[in-house]
């Protein structure tokens, strides 16, 4: 387009990582960083706009900032410093989905700060050494 556009009040934070899925209508946009609050809705560092409003994404994450996104199907990958998301333990790395909530994927030794999709596979760079317990070489 060649006009910038609002959706809805602003988020009252950072703001460092957005994707977009889907087309149309159907269209939802999720945005990660640190934030707390859109008006007075509660977000813990993520959340989507569906198009009419902001959603928070259960109790989304906490302990540090989301820092990348990325949607393969149903599921959006999380990456960041955080040490939990919807209240459970989990470091760095996350996937989100309506039907499962949160869940963890696997562990990274530093902060992810990229991610993107190819096909049916999601690749992320960062401040990591290893993925599991396997050298990457801050990329994955």
């Amino acid at each position: 387009g060649t006009r910038w556009g609002v959706l809805d009040a602003p988020l009252q934070g950072l703001v460092s990582a957005v994707v977009v899925n889907g087309t149309g209508d159907d269209t939802v946009v999720y945005v990660g960083g640190r934030f707390n609050q859109w008006v007075s809705q509660s977000f813990n560092g993520i959340g989507m706009h569906d198009g009419t409003r902001w959603v928070p994404l259960g109790p989304g994450v906490g302990g540090g900032t989301v820092l990348a996104l990325a949607v393969l199907g149903p599921e959006l990958y999380v990456g960041g410093s955080f040490s939990t998301a919807g209240g459970t333990p989990i470091s760095r790395l996350a996937r989100w989905s309506q039907a499962a909530g949160w869940r963890p994927i696997g562990d990274v030794d530093g902060d992810v700060l990229t991610m993107a999709v190819a096909g049916r596979s999601v690749f992320m760079g960062g401040h990591f050494v290893s993925a599991g317990s396997r050298y990457a070489g801050r990329i994955a």
